[in-house]
């Protein structure tokens, strides 16, 4: 064989042998045998729409409660109260807890804005007193529902479970010199921990109060902060 056709002849082997090779290659990758399987149909119906719940740090359910905490009022008011919280309860479910409420201990100061307007006055030559009946003694009933539960991070290197919760509370205040309803609503959380659970909430609400012996309805702004067991 001449030496030109035996290189023509090579060269055409070469290319026919890439062309058999690209062929056997485009067959390999568009095997369907291969196609990746899609989860969700063929996912068993029955699993479709599970989903995961993490658990939680102990049950509440059935459990007799106790919590104790701070609630600082700020009102519209010419005092700010502070007081000292026990409320009694008992969980009717995971979401759910009713308690009854006292609150033995307040402690009341005077505003600033209120020695400043009674010094003007007085400079100014009128008689201008501002007096409001002193909180001794507050009771009443508490609702708290607790629909969100989750999990916090501290540090990045500890897990904090908790849960979201609307507290409202309706009761009466005895003064010294009469008495007056108190109602609020809290938003907040209750961080869990194995002997102890802390509580932090805050939100508005109304109380009387009794200014120069009489009934006024003032707006307060609350912050509460305390520990809740459950036994």
């Amino acid at each position: 064989m001449p030496q030109g056709i035996f290189k023509v002849f090579k060269t055409g082997l070469f290319f026919i042998s890439c062309l058999l090779v690209q062929l056997v290659y485009a067959e390999t990758a568009l095997n369907q045998e291969l196609k990746p399987k899609d989860i969700y149909m063929d996912t068993p119906p029955v699993f479709k729409d599970s989903v995961v719940i993490q658990n939680r740090a102990f049950i509440k359910s059935k459990k007799l409660l106790f919590s104790s905490y701070f609630s600082f009022d700020f009102s519209d008011g010419p005092y700010t109260m502070y007081s000292l919280n026990t409320d009694i309860g008992y969980a009717t479910s995971e979401t759910w807890e009713f308690y009854a409420s006292i609150a033995p201990v307040f402690v009341s100061t005077q505003r600033a804005i209120v020695s400043e307007i009674q010094k003007a006055a007085n400079n100014a030559g009128s008689s201008l007193t501002v007096t409001e009946a002193k909180p001794q003694f507050q009771y009443g009933i508490t609702a708290l529902w607790a629909p969100l539960y989750g999990k916090d991070t501290w540090n990045f290197s500890h897990i904090i479970r908790s849960d979201m919760f609307l507290k409202t509370f309706f009761g009466m205040v005895n003064y010294d010199s009469g008495t007056g309803f108190r109602t609020s609503l809290i938003a907040g959380k209750t961080f869990f921990a194995k002997n102890w659970n802390l509580r932090l909430g805050a939100g508005a609400g109304f109380v009387q109060n009794i200014v120069n012996s009489q009934q006024v309805l003032s707006t307060i702004a609350l912050f509460e902060t305390g520990v809740v067991f459950y036994y």
